[in-house]
């Protein structure tokens, strides 16, 4: 038998605020509200800011660029994305971004299967900062979730 879920509706501004790292994120869908298949969330990325380069070990991360203009890299290949710009990463790929522009930029991220919102929420309720390397990558282990280098400079 079919399990029968629930649509999921977000309304404009609605979601569960984030702060992590200090930058504002909404999650629009949670993996709970997903039954587990992904999480989405919309991040306001400030110009020069972006996460270290990182590898999900098991989850696809899906990058739409709504405003701005973000740099990724993608192990040994870098791009630039404009508003509409999409990246796809597959698990094991070591990948980072930044905003490389001179105003906010604009973001929506989905991790899938989900989980990874789970990262961000525990980062936020512990108060860590990025002075709080050793824990973060203790905590990030728990969720499949590995630094592996800088962010871009």
């Amino acid at each position: 038998m079919t399990k029968a879920l629930n649509p999921v509706i977000t309304q404009p501004g609605a979601g569960r605020a984030n702060s992590a790292f200090g930058l504002p994120r909404r999650f629009l869908v949670t993996t709970a509200q997903a039954d587990g298949a992904f999480c989405t969330f919309e991040e306001d990325v400030p110009p020069g800011a972006g996460p270290p380069l990182h590898i999900h070990l098991k989850e696809h991360e899906f990058f739409y660029v709504m405003s701005g203009v973000i740099k990724f890299r993608c192990e040994d290949k870098y791009l630039e994305m404009t508003a509409g710009g999409t990246v796809v990463i597959p698990p094991g790929t070591r990948h980072t971004f930044k905003n490389i522009g001179d105003t906010p930029a604009k973001i929506i991220v989905t991790l899938t299967p989900g989980g990874g919102d789970g990262f961000f929420f525990d980062i936020e309720e512990r108060g860590l900062g990025r002075d709080d390397q050793a824990e973060i990558n203790t905590l990030a282990e728990a969720y499949n979730l590995k630094f592996v280098g800088p962010p871009l400079d």
